[in-house]
């Protein structure tokens, strides 16, 4: 399985992280959470499954969200998880 996850972290407000992971979502939130200068973990708030071409799938929301992107962090996006899930629903209807 092939997961597309956003993540939020309160020391960084108003943005989430929309991501993928070809590996359980949970390992990944660990990676990212024992990261340096990252003082409070991550929390996984959504996560949509695909089988295969995931990588590809994430570079399609990246892109759908382009104007929403935090211009310092590549993955960071200044929306609500409303907003996040429906790009990600709506970009990823042809991937399953």
């Amino acid at each position: 399985k092939e997961i597309i996850y956003v993540m939020s972290n309160p020391t960084i407000p108003d943005l989430l992280k929309i991501g993928y992971t070809g590996k359980p979502v949970e390992d990944r939130c660990k990676e990212l959470s024992r990261a340096t200068g990252v003082p409070v973990p991550f929390k996984v708030e959504y996560i949509f499954r695909i089988h295969g071409r995931g990588e590809e799938l994430e570079r399609e929301i990246h892109r759908y969200l382009e104007h929403k992107r935090n211009s310092n962090r590549r993955e960071f996006f200044d929306v609500s998880l409303q907003e996040a899930i429906d790009a990600i629903n709506k970009v990823g209807e042809k991937y399953t």
